[in-house]
């Protein structure tokens, strides 16, 4: 297993590891902070979708344990922004859009391992008929009992 590690705070954000040399597993490690995006991990994830994109056929994307990934860090933003840091704002901005892209672009199966949190029942899936989604303002209005409807509509 390799590790890219960021060198600010001797910690390994991404964690990458090859099995069976076909597939590339890609681990956000920053567990303390919930895997949040900050600057630094999003220069050693796009660092290691550049090494996972030669030689493999897969990709598995994976968090912590607990959490996946909690999106952007807003710590490292306000610190940025309280310093009037914008131009490093935009920076990491830019990164995170060439994170994606990369992340888009790579000729292999990508895999998001994700965990639901535990204790969180899973949510039911809702099955609309092929008209539900296609009723005008006034067809939805109708359908509403006659205490509820707003004055000045017929129906």
């Amino acid at each position: 297993m390799s590790v890219i590690s960021d060198a600010a705070s001797h910690c390994a954000p991404v964690e990458l590891e090859r099995l069976d040399g076909e597939v590339v597993v890609v681990t956000l490690s920053r567990h303390a902070e919930r895997n949040a995006l900050s600057r630094d991990v999003l220069e050693a994830l796009f660092e290691a979708l550049e090494v996972a994109a030669t030689g493999a056929r897969a990709m598995v994307l994976t968090g912590g344990p607990d959490v996946f990934c909690a999106g952007g860090d807003l710590g490292f933003l306000h610190r940025a922004l309280a310093a009037g840091n914008h131009a490093e704002v935009r920076e990491t901005w830019f990164l995170l859009v060439d994170v994606v892209r990369r992340l888009r672009a790579l000729p292999m199966p990508t895999i998001a391992a994700v965990e639901r949190p535990r204790g969180r029942r899973r949510p039911r899936a809702r099955i609309r008929r092929r008209d539900q989604h296609r009723r005008s303002p006034t067809q939805l209005h109708s359908r509403l009992p006659r205490g509820r409807r707003l004055a000045g509509r017929r129906g």
